[in-house]
């Protein structure tokens, strides 16, 4: 038998010897659980022993953090259960009982929402996402609890880089909280005009056909749509994903002429207006400058595109429009 066999045997026996005369008429006997599991911030006489009768309520410990362990010895059930009446004995060679508190699991998710309403209310950002940095773990809180009981404070924020720590106080159900920094970083996100459905080109973009798209704020380029306004009444040049940013490139106004294309021609001059038909040599959005080809005279001139396939002259020619 090692010295230290010998101490443990030694001391469960001075705790029967104890126990034997505490017991009395008024005494019941009950078993001991070694290891039990807790949910409240207290360890009681009916946590650890089987049949505490009356007494199961006496406080006898503090417990520890939901998710932690900690151990009573058993010499500190000596005196509880003298008074309540409760006679026991450790198994051989037990010392100790071991105690888990339970608790109720706070995701990742769950904790950036948290850590982001503190950040909005503090004012560092008002559209973002967070990326929690290292090791970022899921925590436990009291099984009577909830994420809104976290208290969170931002000790620290770089505005450039845009990492921050954060503090958080775990309720523990005791006067005292339990302390835990995460580290993170706060992508600032802004919304852009997308398509909420696919526009073929040659289509107008209606205000009914945009979706708003949340992306990065580092993303956002000069050659992106921002706003509806310069979406509406464009069209794809070619057919656009769903949902995503679109480039300026990416739309142009519809073509109301195409190259080719027998066109109407008006000039006006004074109260006259000469009407004539020519043929495009170029696509044209309304407001756009093309050229156009007289078919009778083979002058080639150039016309603002008032409408689908019409074009108004802008340089003044008085043989553009002959019909000899």
């Amino acid at each position: 038998m090692t010295i230290d066999d010998f101490v443990t045997y030694l001391t469960s026996a001075a705790i029967a010897v104890v126990l034997m005369l505490a017991g009395g008429s008024g005494s019941h006997a009950a078993e001991l659980l070694v290891s039990v599991t807790v949910d409240d911030s207290v360890v009681r006489l009916g946590d650890v022993f089987d049949d505490a009768g009356s007494s199961a309520n006496v406080a006898i410990a503090e417990a520890p953090a939901p998710g932690m362990k900690s151990r009573i010895a058993v010499t500190e059930l000596v005196l509880p259960t003298q008074r309540a009446g409760i006679t026991w004995q450790a198994p051989r060679g037990v010392t100790h009982v071991s105690v888990l508190r339970a608790g109720s699991p706070v995701t990742i998710d769950e904790l950036r929402h948290i850590i982001g309403e503190r950040i909005k209310r503090d004012g560092y950002a008002s559209s973002f996402d967070i990326t929690l940095i290292g090791q970022a773990r899921a925590v436990l809180i009291p099984v009577n609890a909830v994420p809104g009981d976290i208290g969170v404070s931002i000790s620290s924020y770089d505005v450039r880089s845009g990492n921050f720590v954060a503090s958080l106080a775990l309720p523990t159900g005791t006067a005292l909280n339990r302390r835990v920094v995460y580290r993170g970083k706060i992508e600032e996100m802004v919304y852009v005009p997308g398509l909420n459905r696919q526009v073929m080109p040659g289509e107008a973009i209606g205000e009914s056909d945009i979706a708003w798209v949340r992306l990065p704020k580092r993303q956002l380029g000069r050659n992106m749509v921002q706003s509806k306004q310069a979406l509406i009444g464009m069209t794809p040049r070619r057919p656009l994903a769903v949902n995503r940013a679109i480039r300026l490139g990416d739309i142009q106004r519809p073509l109301l002429v195409k190259k080719g294309a027998r066109v109407s021609v008006s000039y006006k001059t004074g109260n006259l207006i000469i009407m004539s038909m020519a043929r495009a040599l170029e696509n044209g959005a309304k407001g756009d400058v093309i050229r156009i080809l007289n078919t009778r005279s083979k002058q080639a001139l150039e016309g603002v595109v008032t409408g689908h396939d019409r074009v108004e002259l802008t340089i003044p020619d008085r043989v553009a429009l002959s019909t000899r």
